[in-house]
């Protein structure tokens, strides 16, 4: 007695084999993570502050966390700049950040307080002796 595969079950089998040994390189990861920190010169996270990656494609933005992290993710293998920002502090620039595939890059970055002068002009107005203005006349010293 022949056995017959049925062609719904032959169809199914052949694509599981052809899921199976697709090949593993095809299925690595192609791209890396940047992760970072921002402190303050004193070593406190610094929330809110404006991180700039550029390099490889469009300049992306990222603003830093509560704690001082920040996070690219799925980036291109490569070299990046990566500048930081932030109302009352000096900005900062890293060059040459290296990305790497399928691995997460750290970096910290510390801001130094911008020094800041304010300076207060005080004056008085000079008070005006009424007594020696006359109209049309001159005064005289």
């Amino acid at each position: 007695m022949k056995s017959r595969i049925s062609l719904p079950f032959l169809l199914l089998a052949t694509s599981v084999a052809v899921a199976l040994s697709v090949n593993p390189i095809a299925a690595q990861v192609q791209n890396g993570n940047l992760h970072g920190l921002v402190q303050s010169e004193d070593g406190d996270a610094l929330p809110g502050v404006a991180v700039e990656l550029s390099g490889l494609g469009a300049t992306l933005l990222q603003t830093s966390d509560g704690q001082g992290q920040f996070r690219f993710l799925g980036l291109a293998p490569g070299s990046y700049q990566v500048a930081a920002s932030l109302d009352g502090y000096s900005p900062v620039v890293h060059e040459n950040v290296t990305v790497a595939v399928g691995r997460n890059t750290s970096i910290e970055i510390t801001l130094m307080s911008a020094i800041e002068e304010l300076i207060t002009v005080t004056a008085e107005s000079p008070v005006l002796d009424e007594r020696k203005i006359s109209a049309g006349g001159r005064s005289s010293p």
